[in-house]
């Protein structure tokens, strides 16, 4: 690897979902994974899994590759039993044994999930596993695959950069994952690093303020509260009152659990800033709203009110993030490719 570390391109799907493009076994069998921070769960979909949704995602119309530990040299046999619950979906299988590359990256004996049984929203998506970044407390048994192997990196730390859709010209990443440095290109040298509290917990940032305006006013909510950093998340979550000041003036939907709205209101809606250790981040509305592509004329709000304390690739796109397990501290630092053109069509 170089002084500023290996860069990995990483898929944009509309803005709400990224990923990445790994191997694993001998000779190489590719994957799409989703890449999660908030999580250390490391799981693939497996030849086992025989069901229609394991073939093909009728949404989409993408077509799953399926790890075959018959045709890897590599693999090694573990066979312990494997589950991981999401809200509103669950995986399960059993653990395995095998070499997985990130880009120029080996990562040998990795464990990770053989997901043979996809079970609620996992059985319509568009990509053969997640991949987890987080610490290996969050887990039973599975260490993620960076740490692992962050004592080999030029520096044990990786960053994120996740580009805007509306930006992109045919060809170009919807982002990249920088193993063992920090992202010189697409981001600003101006880094603000933040303490873990707790680094066998999660990916943390203690907020100490969030504000936005509303009417002539301002709604502030001043307490610490930690969020947490999820590359796998599309939302931002908000204190209540905050919620309710940011949606004051404008029609609002519930449907399917998401906040519809008009596209126009893109032009009444007000910035929310959250102050991290000093320094006040600005997340503007264009970053807030996301268009619906079954009906380009509707939006969905990238904002919730959830007691979740999320802050996701709403807040990770405008701000590159440092993760920096040696540290244990995460790094903030402006993207270089932010705009506020007006937002892309998404996929709800």
């Amino acid at each position: 690897m170089t002084a500023d570390g290996e860069s990995h391109k990483v898929i944009d799907f509309f803005d709400i979902r990224y990923y990445a493009n790994i191997t694993v076994g001998s000779p190489l069998q590719e994957f799409r994974v989703q890449l999660c921070t908030a999580s250390n769960e490391f799981w693939i979909l497996s030849k086992e899994c025989t069901k229609e949704h394991c073939d093909v995602d009728k949404r989409t119309g993408y077509e799953h590759h399926k790890y075959d530990a018959d045709k890897s040299g590599t693999y090694e046999f573990d066979g312990r039993y494997y589950s991981v619950k999401y809200d509103g979906g669950m995986v399960a299988g059993h653990m395995a044994k095998d070499t997985v590359r990130l880009g120029h990256l080996i990562i040998k004996n990795q464990l990770f999930g053989s997901v043979d049984t996809l079970a609620g929203y996992l059985t319509s998506e568009d990509h053969d596993g997640i991949m987890g970044l987080g610490w290996p407390s969050l887990g039973k048994d599975i260490v993620p695959p960076l740490y692992s192997i962050k004592d080999i990196l030029d520096e044990p730390l990786f960053t994120v950069w996740l580009a805007r859709h509306d930006q992109l010209r045919e060809g170009e990443p919807g982002g990249a994952i920088t193993y063992g440095g920090t992202d010189k290109e697409h981001c600003d040298g101006n880094i603000n690093y933040v303490k873990l509290e707790n680094e066998t917990d999660q990916w943390k940032l203690n907020v100490a303020e969030v504000k936005t305006k509303f009417k002539n006013s301002t709604a502030k909510v001043t307490k610490d509260t930690y969020y947490i950093s999820n590359t796998a998340s599309p939302f931002i979550d908000v204190p209540k009152s905050i919620f309710s000041a940011f949606i004051s003036g404008i029609d609002v939907t519930i449907s399917n659990g998401y906040y519809n709205v008009d596209c126009n209101v893109v032009n009444k809606l007000h910035s929310i800033n959250f102050t991290i250790n000093g320094v006040e981040y600005v997340v503007p509305p264009t970053e807030l709203v996301l268009e619906m592509q079954k009906n380009p004329s509707k939006c969905v709000l990238a904002v919730t009110n959830s007691d979740a304390n999320v802050l996701g690739e709403p807040f990770i796109r405008r701000y590159c993030h440092v993760y920096d397990y040696g540290n244990k501290r995460i790094g903030l630092a402006p993207s270089r490719s932010f705009s506020d053109k007006r937002f892309h069509r998404h996929a709800f």
